[in-house]
């Protein structure tokens, strides 16, 4: 192995309870971290060491390998480093050790898998030891002189202001990632050795949640920071295609004495999806699920059905060649493995929230909804409202 990727989880956190399982745009900030990591082609594996079940079965449903944390190496007085010695140690039970780990933290929810290969690029050309994630920072610093009853400049003098261009780089230290040798902090026990680098992440992306107020500006960032991106992936596609099980219904099934199958949908889903069609946009549910339900539901919202057992790419692109495009110009959204033929060939690939941990990784953009909870709602809407706004 070259490079793994560890994620230290405390289930006890002062400041926020419970924070690496708060939900921001429908994914727990532990499962956030690990699709980051599980992104970034150069990571081999992710692990989260907790010593929270609850944190670990969560990690776990996102894809990653898990690490129970013994207590001791839990309390507020523990350090990273000790959660860290003792992931490489559990790591080395099962494989051998990788030359190089990341240390990432849940903290940080805008981090991305580009922001992860940069730094292995970096780490590499510039033959580092250790790496951490910072911003640029061009602020002056004043530090409290008790003795003196003053103020004293930190990172400039009194007498002299600086220009920003006149200034030597500074950066501050974002705490979202830090890249490692791994035998060096064996030796040294601590994640500054040898030659570090920094590697640039922006500020508007370098928030570290600590407290409830930090929550609360993740959740006011993230539609400038996510949901831009839907915009821009949807702007020149031309058609929807939507699985059925899982993204229409919440994928749970109702048995009744009979034995008749039920299943729990959306309104606002189905009038997003007669809006699309309505406007001209080609729409299409594709279920590999062979229930009449699918059809039943297909004809009253008046849009076409396609139940079939085959694999949904090859469906999928000659569905898209009788509406005169390609699969190319498709949106697809999906939830679980019988999507990935779809998401191999469509335009662009969406998954709801609570999709399956490799359709999460595959997926373009994860919506944040759940399947049944208005995720191709919150689709259709984008596309309409490109069409009105192009």
């Amino acid at each position: 192995m070259g490079t793994v990727a560890i994620i230290p989880a405390r289930g006890g956190s002062k400041g926020l309870a419970g924070k690496n399982l708060l939900a921001l745009g429908g994914l727990p900030l532990v499962g956030r971290a690990v699709l980051a990591a599980l992104k970034a082609p150069s990571i081999d594996r992710v692990y989260v060491t907790s010593d929270d079940p609850e944190i670990l079965k969560c990690a776990a449903r996102y894809g990653a390998q898990t690490i129970t944390r013994p207590d001791a190496l839990s309390t507020d007085t523990c350090s990273s480093e000790s959660a860290l010695k003792h992931a490489l140690e559990s790591i080395q039970e099962r494989h051998p050790l990788p030359e190089h780990f990341f240390f990432i933290q849940c903290t940080s929810p805008f981090l991305r898998a580009d922001d992860l290969e940069k730094a292995v690029t970096l780490f590499r050309q510039s033959s580092a030891d250790s790496l951490f994630s910072g911003t640029p920072f061009h602020h002056f610093i004043w530090q409290s002189n008790p003795e003196q009853n003053n103020l004293d400049g930190v990172n400039h003098a009194k007498s002299e202001r600086l220009r920003r261009q006149d200034r030597p780089t500074e950066f501050l230290e974002n705490g979202a990632f830090y890249l490692m040798n791994t035998q060096g902090f064996l030796t040294h026990r601590h994640r500054f050795f040898g030659t570090t680098v920094c590697c640039p992440m922006p500020a508007s992306r370098s928030l570290e949640i600590d407290a409830a107020e930090d929550f609360a500006a993740a959740q006011a960032l993230l539609p400038l920071i996510d949901d831009t991106a839907l915009p821009n992936l949807l702007r020149d596609k031309k058609a929807l295609v939507s699985d059925f099980d899982g993204v229409l219904t919440d994928n749970t099934v109702h048995l009744d004495e009979t034995g008749r199958e039920t299943v729990r949908l959306s309104r606002g889903d189905g009038m997003g999806l007669s809006a699309l069609r309505r406007s001209g946009v080609p729409v299409l549910v594709l279920s590999s699920e062979q229930n009449p339900v699918v059809q039943l539901r297909c004809e009253k919202l008046g849009i076409p059905a396609i139940q079939t057992k085959e694999a949904k790419g090859p469906v999928l692109q000659q569905w898209a060649l009788e509406q005169g495009l390609s699969a190319e110009d498709v949106v697809y959204i999906g939830n679980d493995l019988n999507d990935l033929p779809a998401f191999a060939c469509a335009g662009v690939a969406l998954a709801v929230a609570d999709a399956h941990p490799k359709v999460l990784v595959a997926a373009d953009y994860i919506i944040p909804h759940s399947g049944g909870c208005g995720a191709v709602r919150a689709v259709c809407d984008a596309m309409l409202k490109k069409r009105e706004n192009p």
